[in-house]
């Protein structure tokens, strides 16, 4: 894998991390409102059952989410909603409405990502349990969306693009607190730290400057992280991205200092 690819398949994964609250998954038919369940026992489930894209087949997602939510009248299909004064938090996990695991997949043809909260990965350091989001509120909006902590206690990411395989357990070493959704979301702080389950070493990623988007992109379109590593060919080495200006658009600096410009082409 070259490292340029190593680097946007990294940069995926964290921004993957970090909105753990989707609402129609960029598929059109796999909207979450009119999958969602009602509340019971606190909790509710997006069973997706392998619905497509209405023009395109080959682009689809099958599984489960359950949110399992804490505060009493804090259960909604809308999670951002929710208040912080309550307060009100969930746990995400691919299960299904009977507590089943049931990992989300994500296809595009025979490329395929999947998600998985359930089993037990990580070559280094083993972890499972999902994500768990806490309203914090910020300013006169005392709701998620507001501002939200998002604490990662294990999340699997595996998948396959041609013969390209990959496989990354991710979890949180600092929360990711995240204000607002959609174009006006902002990624104030966190670190992230990332195992690389077939090449064997660890990354930590950490938000140095707020990362900020647009409503008609799903990356970053300014802030910046640093990423350090430990363990195979990276070992000991630091490097950093800035986002923008623009859709698709970083610099990243290496741990030599030198820099190169990065087109950034996908969203997971």
């Amino acid at each position: 894998m070259n490292s340029t690819l190593k680097k946007q398949s990294f940069i995926a994964r964290f921004k993957n991390s970090i909105d753990p609250i989707p609402m129609s998954w960029a598929v059109p038919s796999c909207d979450w409102s009119s999958a969602i369940t009602s509340c019971n026992a606190n909790s509710e489930t997006v069973a997706f059952d392998g619905c497509s894209e209405l023009l395109d087949h080959e682009i689809s997602i099958r599984g489960s989410e359950t949110l399992y939510w804490t505060g009493s009248g804090c259960c909604t299909s809308n999670p951002l909603s929710a208040s912080s004064q309550t307060p009100c938090s969930f746990n995400r996990r691919t299960v299904n409405k009977e507590g089943v695991r049931d990992p989300l997949v994500r296809s595009v043809g025979n490329n395929s990502i999947t998600l998985d909260t359930e089993n037990s990965s990580g070559y280094s350091s083993p972890e499972q349990g999902g994500f768990t989001v806490t309203c914090q509120g910020s300013g006169l909006n005392n709701t998620c969306d507001g501002q939200r902590q998002i604490g990662i206690q294990g999340a699997h990411y595996t998948g396959q693009s041609g013969r390209g395989l990959w496989d990354h357990t991710v979890s949180t070493v600092f929360p990711v607190v995240v204000q607002g959704h959609g174009g006006e979301r902002k990624v104030l702080s966190g670190t992230l730290h990332v195992q690389h389950n077939l090449a064997h070493y660890v990354s930590l990623t950490t938000v140095t400057s707020p990362l900020t988007y647009d409503s008609n992109c799903c990356l970053p379109t300014g802030g910046g992280i640093t990423t350090s590593f430990v363990g195979g060919p990276f070992d000991g080495k630091t490097e950093s991205v800035s986002y923008g200006p623009g859709c698709g658009h970083a610099v990243l600096t290496d741990s030599g200092l030198s820099q190169s410009s990065l087109t950034l082409q996908h969203c997971l």
